[in-house]
């Protein structure tokens, strides 16, 4: 998002200056709002940012799962996709421009690789309207209207292409490796999934469903005042199953809003109440950043919503939320108590195994992650990485320019 600036009519008070939040930044973005006689919002003066952490792809029951399609936010926004195979320096060349942009004062979205969540797969600069990404397989992208709002970036020139071609067995070998562990970890995933969704059918019944539809039209009506046109969503990830265990960026949602409810997701119902709230807010004109679960992107894992400084985040002992609560949504106390306890030996069996499922895939995507790594080390010596800093720096200069 560019910076904005309409004019108003005889700006008339600043008594004390207002304070909204737009857009989907709410603590990452503060808009300063100038009244008028005539109008009750005329003009955003300026904003300012904060990091935010996402995924954009998932290794889910059904396999690789994008969001790339949904990048950047605007359409407006200019989108460099970059391309080069393993070990070329894609990750160093954002990191790169991150790096020395943060340094100018510049705040950014950071893209993590769902595989590797130490490597980044793109970067945002929503002050400037400018976005990196990877757009190599899994996630193959292409630039929107290319050269007006988009371009290529070749990264791949700075392999050694003669060095390599003598490399290629070894190359083969690892790269078969590498995928046969992702065929076996997306195998487990589907299992996963399976249980998964069985467990949570086992007690959301009609009666349930309509419980919780009337909690989150209550929820609703104490936080959601406002009448305004529809609001957007934006989707994301802020988890990941992936090499290094699952990983949770809930500092994202704490930078984002500083009320947040929990709920208590322990029997799996919680996607159905988030997408009620989610619904509720948009009606109302509230945007809302939609994270989706991992392992079943068709659900939601939580909702944000940063104009109102607020989150929706569910909680379970596979996926703790560390943040503090503002309220709990005790989901699990809404179900009958002697179901549950007719219910209890058939849920632990299903929970070990999903508890077995999980650990294989996440033994497979380790593997995997190692092989990558061996792989990367047969790359790099043949990469020229000065080069890759050097074009980082070009492009650094461009987002300056594009700042001033």
């Amino acid at each position: 998002m560019k910076r904005t600036g309409l004019l108003c009519k005889r700006p008339v008070f600043l008594f004390p200056p207002l304070f909204f939040m737009r857009g989907d930044y709410g603590k990452s973005a503060l808009l300063i709002i100038i009244m008028s006689e005539d109008s009750f919002l005329k003009g955003a003066v300026y904003m300012t940012y904060k990091n935010t952490h996402y995924f954009l792809g998932a290794n889910s029951a059904g396999g690789f799962y994008s969001l790339y399609d949904y990048f950047p936010d605007d359409a407006h926004d200019f989108l460099y996709v970059l391309k080069g195979g393993p070990g070329c320096g894609k990750s160093t060349f954002m990191k790169t421009i991150a790096k020395n942009m943060e340094d100018d004062g510049l705040f950014a979205e950071y893209i993590h690789c769902s595989g590797d969540p130490g490597s980044l797969d793109g970067v945002y600069f929503p002050e400037i309207g400018v976005a990196f990404v990877d757009g190599t397989a899994p996630h193959i992208i292409e630039p929107p209207f290319t050269g007006s709002a988009g371009a290529y970036i070749n990264i791949g020139r700075f392999y050694d292409t003669d060095a390599l071609q003598d490399l290629l067995p070894e190359i083969a070998a690892v790269t078969l490796s590498y995928k046969a562990c992702y065929s076996r970890a997306y195998a487990y995933l589907s299992g996963c999934g399976a249980v998964a969704g069985k467990f949570s059918s086992m007690f959301l019944t009609d009666s349930i469903a309509e419980a919780i539809e009337k909690r989150a039209a209550g929820i609703a009506r104490r936080e959601f005042k406002r009448a305004a046109s529809g609001g957007s969503v934006k989707k994301r990830f802020i988890s990941a199953i992936s090499c290094d265990g699952i990983i949770q960026y809930f500092d994202t949602i704490d930078t984002l809003a500083e009320r947040v409810y929990v709920l208590e997701n322990g029997l799996g119902m919680a996607s159905h109440m988030l997408g009620i709230l989610k619904n509720h807010a948009l009606l109302r004109g509230y945007d809302v950043i939609e994270c989706m679960s991992p392992l079943l992107p068709e659900n939601a894992e939580h909702i944000v919503i940063p104009q109102l400084s607020l989150a929706f985040v569910s909680h379970s002992s596979k996926t703790p939320c560390p943040l503090k609560a503002a309220r709990r949504v005790r989901l699990d106390a809404m179900l009958d108590r002697e179901a549950v306890r007719e219910l209890r030996p058939r849920v632990k069996r299903i929970r070990q195994s999903y508890d077995m499922l999980m650990g294989e895939s996440l033994a497979n995507l380790s593997e995997a992650g190692a092989l990558h790594d061996e792989l990367e080390k047969i790359y790099n010596p043949h990469v020229d990485f000065d080069g890759v800093t050097e074009l980082a720096g070009v492009f650094t200069e461009k987002l300056r320019a594009i700042r001033r």
